[in-house]
Parts: structure tokens; C-alpha cells; sequence
């Protein structure tokens, strides 16, 4: 019981020690952003399934199925199911590693049998989950090429004010830090509006939120570039005066093949 609290003790500090200094400084902004734009009610909401949450808790996220391993064809459901129990087994298996190496006397209590299924349940099933993984993050290639990106990087200047919905595109590319008084750093644009709409996306009228259209109008209004993935109209809260300034201050100068572009202020 002592130890079960020294731990969520800890649990407790780690979480405070993290959020903390973001409420203190805006504790109304910090209980929308967490709270209610996360696990609060929002119109259009759907359920995930529980396959696909699996998939995602067990590392599998980029897995194309029947997922190949050697001469072997997996198929999804039983794949997610096994590296799921696998992990589960060695989270359980992991604590009683630990108490053998402590107490060698409690090891002698238990029987040859049971210790090597432990050993050899925390030795095998890292294995498996490393191949699985390996396997299905073997073939993953850029989503956007080296190519695109340093073509980017030549129309951006260094400090410019860019706009876009992806921000890992600015990393990418360098050009993530803007010098212009005023640029807008909307570094998480459907966080943002689910953040001051109280759980609206762009498809459920957050663009009809005075909050959420003052951040985009503020963005494009300062922007010299504009960066916009193929799933823009996913993050960004179009509304139909925002994007006719978009359409007569912006010429796209860039396309991939993914279907992003880059815009330039002007013609």
C-alpha cells in the first residue's frame, strides 16, 4: 500500500510539474485546451474503433496489412490481437524479473518451470514486437521528398512568416522561426480550433466562432508565404472571405506529389 502511494505520488508530481505553469498562466485557456476540447462533447463526434485504437497502442500505426514477416503473412486482426497480448504479457512479466534479481529466495520458492517461462517470455516477446515493427515501418518512404523540401526552402527565405496547417513542413525545411513582427505561430491549427471554439472542428463551423476566425485571419494577413497540406481544409477554418483573400493575395510557386503547395504573396 506504501508503495502504491509513493507512486501515485509521483504520477502526481510529474503531471503537476508539466501543467502547471501553463495553468497558472492562463487557467481558463489551459481547462478549454485540455479539457474541453479533448474529451469534451463536440459536434460530428465519432467513435474509434477498438481494432484500430489497439493498432495504435501497439506501435503499429503504419502498418499495411497483411503485414509481411520473412515468408509469413499476417493478417490485421490476429496481428493487433498478438503484439497487443504480447505487450500486455511483458508488462506483467517485466515486475516479476524484478523481484527474482532482489530476492533470490523468493526465485527458489518458485518452480524451475515458471521461471523459464518468464525468462523466456521477456526475452522472445521485445523480439517479436521489434520484428513486427521493423516489418511494417521497413517500406515507409517520405510523404514528402527531400527534393520538395529543399525546393521549398529556396522560395522561403530565412525568417519569413509562413502559414500552413503542417507545421512539421517548416521543420523540415528550416524555416520554422519567423522574424516578422506579428507572424502568427499557429503551431497546432486544429488544436487551436477545437481550443476556442469548445470542440468544434472546421467541418462543424468553428469558422463560425469569432475566436477561431480572428486566429486564421491574423495568420494569412501576415503571412508572406503560405504552405498548405493536401488535408488543409481538415485544420484550417475556411470560411468563404477567408479564402477569397487567400485566392487574390497567394499564387501557388510549388506542388508535390502528395497534393501540398506553396503559395507567395502577390503574383
Amino acid at each position: 500500500m506504501r508503495r502504491a502511494g509513493v507512486f501515485a505520488g509521483g504520477v502526481a508530481a510529474g503531471f503537476a510539474a508539466l501543467v502547471l505553469p501553463f495553468a497558472a498562466l492562463a487557467p481558463g485557456r489551459c481547462y478549454d485546451s485540455l479539457i474541453v476540447a479533448q474529451v469534451g462533447p463536440r459536434a460530428g463526434v465519432s467513435r474509434v474503433p477498438a481494432l484500430a485504437r489497439l493498432q495504435e497502442m501497439a506501435g503499429l500505426s503504419y502498418a499495411r496489412f497483411p503485414l509481411r514477416l520473412g515468408s509469413v503473412y499476417l493478417p490485421a486482426h490476429t496481428t493487433i490481437v498478438l503484439v497487443t497480448a504480447a505487450l500486455v504479457l511483458l508488462t506483467a512479466a517485466t515486475p516479476a524479473l524484478v523481484a527474482l534479481a532482489s530476492a533470490p529466495r523468493a526465485a527458489r520458492g518458485l518452480t524451475r518451470q515458471a521461471r523459464t517461462v518468464v525468462a523466456v517470455a521477456a526475452a522472445v516477446i521485445p523480439g517479436v514486437c521489434a520484428a513486427a515493427g521493423f516489418a511494417a515501418e521497413d517500406g515507409l518512404k517520405p510523404d514528402v521528398s527531400p527534393a520538395v523540401i529543399a525546393a521549398a526552402a529556396r522560395w522561403i527565405p530565412p525568417g519569413s512568416c509562413v502559414v500552413t496547417d503542417e507545421v512539421s513542413l517548416l521543420l523540415l525545411a528550416d524555416r520554422f522561426s519567423a522574424q516578422v513582427p506579428g507572424c502568427s505561430p499557429v503551431l497546432d491549427g486544429l488544436g487551436t480550433d477545437l481550443a476556442l471554439s469548445g470542440g468544434l472542428k472546421p467541418a462543424t463551423g468553428a469558422g463560425r466562432v469569432p475566436a477561431v476566425a480572428a486566429v486564421w485571419w491574423q495568420a494569412f494577413r501576415h503571412a508572406r508565404f503560405t504552405w498548405l497540406s493536401r488535408l488543409n481544409h481538415r485544420r484550417i477554418a475556411w470560411t468563404p472571405a477567408l479564402r477569397g483573400y487567400f485566392r487574390s493575395h497567394f499564387t501557388r510557386v510549388l506542388t508535390d506529389r502528395r497534393g501540398d503547395a506553396l503559395y507567395r504573396r502577390g503574383g
